[in-house]
């Protein structure tokens, strides 16, 4: 446990990131699930597996927070909640 203070599952290397595949991801531009033209979470988890046989170890979300999309979603207005055009935390 010395190497995962922690405690998180799977993590015995906390260098893991140094070996690993790191796919950047705008779940806007993903996966679709309700044919509306924009991306949200029930599309991109419909395609989890797609991303695992590419190889990826790790997803790097680009923001997802609740925005007035001024700044592609950078400007964020509330760091506790998914931005409605992209599901919910439900």
């Amino acid at each position: 446990m010395a190497n995962n203070p922690k405690g998180w599952p799977g993590v015995e290397d906390p260098l893991w990131y140094k070996d690993a595949l790191i796919y950047q991801l705008h779940v806007k531009a993903f996966g679709d699930s309700n044919q509306d033209g924009i991306g949200d979470f029930r599309g991109l988890t419909q395609r989890l597996d797609y991303i695992q046989e590419l190889g990826v170890d790790t997803l790097w979300l680009m923001p997802f927070y609740p925005s007035p999309l001024r700044d592609d979603g950078y400007d964020i207005s509330d760091y506790q909640n998914v931005h409605p055009q992209y599901g919910t935390l439900a």
